[in-house]
């Protein structure tokens, strides 16, 4: 019985440490995010001598806003695009902006004054110019809304 009692107790405390591990590695991934969205926004403001307030990085930082949330944003605008080339749909950029608040979870603060729709609009015109994905269409669509 007492060997039972230890061999429960030492799974507890492996238990206890991988939960530890988990979360030290979610830190580890936030911190490597924000880092990067820094040494961008750095290089930007270096190259450019400025940084647009409205910047989806600028306002990610700001607002310490969730990087996992922050990465689904690139599967919104892939998402419609292919709905785009697929029906010739897509929606208008209040909707798209919409979507992109609820992506980054902003409407649970009930505060859509916290990403005005420029932000939207710079984030269209950033994935526009990208040479990753053809997104030019999708997002030339959604801007002249």
């Amino acid at each position: 019985m007492e060997k039972f009692e230890e061999l429960e107790d030492r799974i507890k405390k492996i238990e206890e440490e991988i939960e530890q591990i988990d979360r030290l590695d979610n830190d580890t991934f936030e911190l490597t995010q924000k880092l990067e969205k820094v040494t961008s926004l750095l290089v930007e403001v270096v190259e450019n001598n400025s940084i647009d307030k409205n910047d989806i990085d600028f306002i990610v930082l700001k607002f310490d806003i969730d990087p996992k949330q922050y990465h689904e944003i690139p599967m919104l605008v892939s998402k419609k695009e292919k709905e785009y080339r697929k029906n010739g749909t897509f929606p208008t950029l209040k909707q798209f902006h919409q979507e992109v608040l609820e992506t980054l979870s902003i409407s649970e603060l009930g505060n859509n004054e916290l990403l005005p729709i420029e932000v939207t609009k710079n984030l269209l015109e950033k994935y526009k110019k990208t040479d990753e994905y053809d997104y030019f269409a999708v997002c030339e669509k959604i801007l002249s809304t």
